[in-house]
């Protein structure tokens, strides 16, 4: 554990930074510059990701101009960016924490792969060290998301990282709750559209199930049948009992997804996002190693899912490599306190 305490400020924009107010209401909340990606649905991902290359640069020079506000007025010590890309301090200890050492191009455009990883490690070198959320070799989760190829400098692996713990007790097969549930999650137009098609599946299902919708505009209960129910958002403490107490989970294929799946032992029918070719990757992958059926969006078929899932195996939870996180913290940051 940490020899010392912490005094955590939290940045973020838009849902996201909604959801980790309300998960740590104690902690004090900045706005950081959106980098406000928009996607479509024709799936044209690189294109679209190109053209806005310019926003997404402005968002990271506004994003190191508030840093260093915040290092003067906050006087911070250490700074860690989930894969924003602006955040990197010649002044104080930085870490970039990320699930993607290789960023993988789409079919036709692999060639570029090594002008991404050139452009991808230019971004890393601006802080002070990487901290890489999954295990090394074999035990890899996200495999080649995370592959190095020649190891890394002042890289680290730290094992996945979920906001869950597993709890000792079984979980309550009481008759209130969800047999099904489904998780929604990441980028408009697409959460939407999958959302939609999960609800004109689920209301013809005669089993009780519950959508989580993944906005956090509102907080809200909807009964959409007598066996389907809606809700925008929920904590942490409120998901975990519902996910460890549900017979069947649909989800995203995102990457914080998974770890989360991974430590309560649970599997899952996923559904990578239609474009996004780190999704599309880590549901092929993950497909490969058996622990999940994986379900096209276009193709979607929910008897198909619940099928494949009837005769899954029981999986142990996942150990989180927590002391070597609790390590690097120290290592990292307890020099830079005073």
């Amino acid at each position: 554990m940490l020899r010392r305490d912490f005094r955590v400020i939290i940045g973020a924009a838009g849902r996201p930074l909604d959801l980790l107010k309300r998960e740590f209401p104690a902690c004090e909340a900045v706005e950081f510059p959106a980098y406000d990606i928009r996607y479509s649905r024709k799936h044209r991902i690189l294109g679209i990701m190109l053209r806005q290359l310019p926003r997404m640069f402005r968002a990271a020079r506004a994003e190191q101009r508030l840093l260093n506000r915040l290092i003067d007025q906050r006087r911070i010590h250490g700074v860690i960016s989930c894969s924003r890309f602006g955040l990197g301090s010649r002044r104080i200890p930085s870490v970039y924490l990320t699930h993607q050492i290789q960023i993988l191009a789409p079919p036709g455009w692999r060639m570029f792969e090594p002008l991404l990883r050139l452009a991808h490690d230019a971004i890393r070198r601006t802080y002070t060290e990487t901290w890489i959320s999954d295990f090394p070799g074999e035990c890899c989760v996200a495999g080649r998301l995370t592959a190095q190829g020649q190891p890394l400098p002042r890289a680290a692996h730290i094992g996945t990282l979920s906001r869950f713990s597993p709890s000792n007790q079984p979980p309550a097969k009481s008759a209130g709750r969800f047999e099904i549930l489904a998780i929604l999650s990441g980028p408009e137009p697409q959460r939407a559209i999958f959302e939609a098609l999960l609800t004109e599946h689920l209301k013809g299902c005669t089993r009780s199930s519950l959508i989580v919708r993944g906005v956090t505009e509102s907080v809200g209960w909807q009964r959409r049948s007598d066996h389907l129910t809606l809700t925008d958002s929920l904590t942490a403490e409120e998901l975990q009992p519902l996910m460890e107490a549900a017979d069947v989970i649909i989800s995203r294929t995102g990457y914080s997804t998974v770890m989360d799946l991974l430590a309560l032992g649970r599997t899952a029918i996923l559904t990578p996002t239609p474009g996004q070719t780190e999704q599309e990757y880590l549901g092929q992958s993950l497909r490969r190693k058996g622990r999940f059926h994986v379900e096209s969006q276009a193709g979607f078929d929910l008897q198909r899912g619940l099928k494949a899932l009837e005769n899954q195996p029981h999986y142990p939870p996942v150990s989180l490599l927590s002391e070597v996180l609790y390590e690097r913290i120290e290592a990292l940051f307890g020099r830079s306190m005073p």
